[in-house]
């Protein structure tokens, strides 16, 4: 698993590739909440087009993530899912409260006008 972020203004940018399981979805949120207050971002998007393969661990990991981002008063996107992740979030219900993008980009232009 690798896992890469990027800023841009007020938003934080997740790109995580590989396994999303309960062996990397504690460092994933131990890397992204650290993140999130250096950064002083308070929106989210997690950019999920390199991910291989994610069990219900990654679905905590998220659900967590929009707990903490909503305490910051932002939102929380998904953008690219891969077609293993998308499945899983799909089957989950997660989509009712995190929304998905096809791209980052329009992650971007749209997280903060809903």
């Amino acid at each position: 698993m690798d896992i890469f972020f990027r800023k841009h203004p007020g938003v934080l940018i997740v790109s995580v590739s590989g396994d999303i399981d309960h062996h990397t979805a504690e460092t994933i949120k131990r890397m992204t909440e650290r993140e999130l207050y250096v950064t002083g971002s308070k929106n989210l998007i997690f950019d999920m087009s390199e991910v291989s393969f994610m069990d219900s661990s990654g679905i905590g990991m998220l659900i967590g993530r929009y707990k903490t981002v909503m305490a910051l008063g932002g939102r929380t996107a998904v953008a690219a899912p891969s077609k293993e992740a998308d499945r899983l979030m799909e089957m989950s219900g997660i989509y009712r409260i995190i929304k998905p993008y096809p791209t980052v980009d329009s992650a971007l232009m749209n997280i903060g006008r809903e």
